[in-house]
């Protein structure tokens, strides 16, 4: 059976700006990726089609703020530090952002995803740089 694993942070009290929240998941170890970033583009009307590009910081937010301003969902891979490990960044503001815990998943006996990891290198991490977990979630489906 797959499983889904997913984590939602409220990062309202932080910032209302996307861009902020993702500097911020920058600043505790997260990143686009070395050979390029994963995103969705502006424009995509929720078609969720993927582009990889190699994009400067300040193109990147320029981005993630127009796709807010249009009140499109800001959507981007992110990876933890030198590893493969990664989470889907998924939000449409900073109230409700949702992580999908998805890339090359951490798991305990190759099935279970290893919370604990997540939340340390997520919650714990952002909380050390600045941003107060007033709320987060987690949640495994099974399917």
């Amino acid at each position: 059976m797959a499983r889904e694993a997913l984590m939602t942070l409220d990062m309202s009290a932080y910032s209302h700006k996307i861009s902020e929240v993702l500097q911020l998941f920058e600043k505790a170890g997260w990143h686009t990726g070395y050979d390029g970033t994963e995103y969705l583009p502006l424009g995509d009307d929720g078609m969720f089609e993927w582009e990889k590009a190699k994009l400067g910081k300040d193109e990147f937010i320029h981005i993630i703020d127009l796709k807010q301003t249009e009140g499109e969902t800001v959507s981007v891979i992110l990876y933890f530090e030198d590893s493969d490990r990664g989470i889907t960044f998924l939000a449409d503001s900073t109230e409700s952002i949702l992580l999908g815990l998805d890339v090359n998943r951490k798991t305990i006996d190759g099935e279970y995803t290893d919370a604990s990891w997540y939340i340390m290198n997520i919650v714990a991490r952002l909380e050390r740089c600045g941003y107060i977990a007033e709320k987060y979630d987690y949640n495994e489906v099974i399917g």
